[in-house]
């Protein structure tokens, strides 16, 4: 498994909820992402990056499934007109301990 972690700072705090509920409403319903978390920094060490979200995927390929999502769509829309953001990919071990290589995943993309 692969997990994205977007670190999102923004002085438009209102649309990058709004889009992040958006986000965080597809839970479940999305074939290409096996889990989505929404979050803000409760420690206020974020360097201002104090919103965030992850997003669980299962293979390199579904990376790229989600890249053309159309539910993806308006929330990179949303994310590269109002915020910088910090993205970071790892590899997650799986229930039998395996790993996905995730150097074989697509290109980092805006917006999540």
């Amino acid at each position: 498994m692969i997990r994205r972690v977007v670190l999102v700072r923004s002085d438009q705090k209102d649309r990058v909820d709004a889009a992040l509920a958006r986000l965080s409403d597809l839970r479940g319903t999305l074939g290409c992402v096996r889990d989505v978390e929404v979050g803000r920094d409760v420690g206020g060490r974020c360097l201002g990056y104090d919103r965030m979200f992850t997003l669980t995927f299962d293979t390199a390929a579904d990376i790229l499934r989600w890249r053309d999502h159309p539910a993806h769509q308006p929330l990179r829309s949303v994310l590269d007109s109002c915020a910088t953001l910090l993205v970071f990919e790892y590899e997650v071990a799986t229930a039998a301990g395996e790993t996905v290589d995730a150097r074989a995943a697509a290109p980092p993309t805006a917006g999540g």
